[in-house]
């Protein structure tokens, strides 16, 4: 049963302090607590992501069920699903294109509650457009592990970031993420 309400907006939960500063989590709260991801697809496109949510759980009553890494609303106010991956998963990339797919089918149901709880949170009422975009975010190294034919669904960006995040200090500047692959057809 999807959840309607109790998303943990604008909080991260679990330790202070990843056990390992390469790992996923720290990686995680570094993007978070930064709060602002800039999405490079060229010198002339770029989009500014405002992160709201972490570990956004989309099922009731099970709190390590489905759940959305980052959450996040740029300008227009498209509705980001963030999944991210560290560079040596055992994961199939089918199955990561079929979680994140998973999980905008889950938001697109839930959309209001997500808004009404925004606004309760954050007082700020906002009404996402009904595009939801879809990012897989992962080192370089994760996508150089891949042929290009495993990055099959257009509706995905597939971006990467810098190995030196892990080291990025808390200063409240956006974050750049650049894409790796667009669509399909690659770039």
């Amino acid at each position: 049963m999807l959840r309607r309400e109790n998303f943990r907006f604008g909080c991260f939960h679990g330790k202070p302090v990843a056990e390992k500063i390469e790992s996923e989590a720290n990686i995680q709260r570094v993007l978070f607590l930064n709060k602002q991801l800039r999405i490079v697809r060229s010198k002339t496109n770029i989009s500014m992501i405002n992160l709201f949510g972490y570990e956004i759980p989309l099922e009731q009553g099970n709190s390590r069920g489905k759940c959305v890494d980052l959450m996040g609303y740029d300008k227009e106010y498209n509705l980001f699903l963030i999944e991210l991956k560290k560079d040596k998963t055992s994961e199939k990339m089918s199955k990561i294109i079929e979680q994140i797919n998973g999980y905008a089918d889950s938001v697109k149901v839930i959309r209001e509650a997500i808004e009404a709880e925004f606004e309760k949170t954050f007082f700020f009422k906002i009404k996402f457009s009904l595009m939801i975009k879809k990012v897989i975010l992962a080192p370089r190294e994760f996508y150089k592990l891949r042929s290009k034919k495993e990055l099959t669904d257009a509706t995905i960006e597939y971006a990467f970031i810098g190995k030196n995040l892990v080291k990025h200090k808390l200063n409240g500047k956006a974050i750049d993420v650049h894409i790796w692959k667009r669509n399909a057809t690659g770039r």
